[in-house]
């Protein structure tokens, strides 16, 4: 679909700058950090200041772009949940690779 290619070419064009600046390609965890910086930047952007109070409201009532993602936004509720992304829950297996053990 035309949403997969987009989100195939964006994720491309991030993990490039990525492995250009470690030499490695952009692991889940680098990510999540990059949507982290990316999530709160929106978010002053929108409440206009970096105020923590209304930074929090910002976060909680916002929903907020990432088509880095493959959810495509980001949409946090009053416990400071995703409620976009559903969670997993992963080990690190003896190959030294990501396990997922648990999925919602």
């Amino acid at each position: 679909t035309k949403e997969e290619e987009d989100y195939n070419q964006i994720f491309a064009y991030i993990n490039q700058l990525y492995e250009e600046k470690t030499g490695k390609p952009m692991t889940d965890e680098a990510l999540l950090e990059f949507s982290s910086v990316i999530v709160l930047s929106q978010a002053i952007g929108q409440a206009g200041t970096t105020d923590r109070t209304k930074l929090q409201t910002t976060l909680k009532e916002g929903v907020f772009d990432a088509p880095y993602l493959e959810s495509g936004s980001i949409d946090f509720n009053e416990l400071g949940q995703n409620t976009v992304m559903c969670g997993y829950l992963t080990t690190i297996g003896q190959d030294g690779r990501f396990v997922q053990i648990f999925k919602p």
